[in-house]
């Protein structure tokens, strides 16, 4: 016959509740208040933005990654068959890139806090003999959600040293064109 000690039900019960209140003290000292500085930016997209490009009349093909760098972002592209010499990259006002000349991207686009129109806001680029192209630019007064985001926006590939606008049904110098997604972490 098992006999039980006086109190050790209550014991055992009063540690429980004990680490229990301790758990529910924890968990609402560390999600309530303001979240430090650091994390403040939290709704920005950890690993940046990425945007397959579709060839518009051309052969090219790659990728562009835009990660928020303090006042600005740090785009960086991957393009293959490129045309040598000069090119320009700019931001369509619309996430659209269904049209064949890229007229469905919109006018180039920057926010109103750059300080530059949509037209000059990257400097030209230089793609040489090889026909691909990795490269890395800083653009300040963009980033990468928000009122100067480009999360709701397009990115278009110019060949030569001008950001034109398109025509709707014309040809222009628009040879690719993406839209933006939330970039995941590399996984083996």
């Amino acid at each position: 016959m098992r006999r039980d000690r006086p109190g050790l039900g209550r014991s055992a019960r009063a540690r429980v509740a004990a680490v229990i209140a301790a758990g529910v003290l924890c968990a609402c000292s560390s999600t309530g208040g303001t979240p430090p500085p650091e994390t403040a930016s939290a709704s920005r997209p950890t690993y940046g933005l990425v945007s397959a490009l579709r060839a518009l009349g051309s052969g090219i093909f790659g990728r562009a990654r835009v990660v928020d760098r303090r006042d600005g972002v740090q785009v960086t592209l991957s393009i293959i068959n490129l045309p040598q010499g000069p090119f320009r990259i700019a931001f369509g006002e619309n996430p659209n890139c269904s049209s064949p000349n890229g007229f469905s991207a919109g006018q180039p686009w920057a926010p109103p806090g750059a300080g530059r129109s949509g037209k000059d806001l990257v400097s030209p680029m230089f793609n040489g003999n090889d026909g691909s192209s990795e490269t890395s630019v800083f653009v300040r007064g963009v980033h990468t959600t928000g009122p100067d985001g480009v999360d709701k926006r397009s990115i278009i590939i110019y060949t030569g040293s001008d950001v034109t606008d398109a025509q709707p049904g014309k040809p222009n110098n628009r040879i690719a064109c993406g839209t933006f997604e939330p970039a995941q972490p590399f996984e083996f």
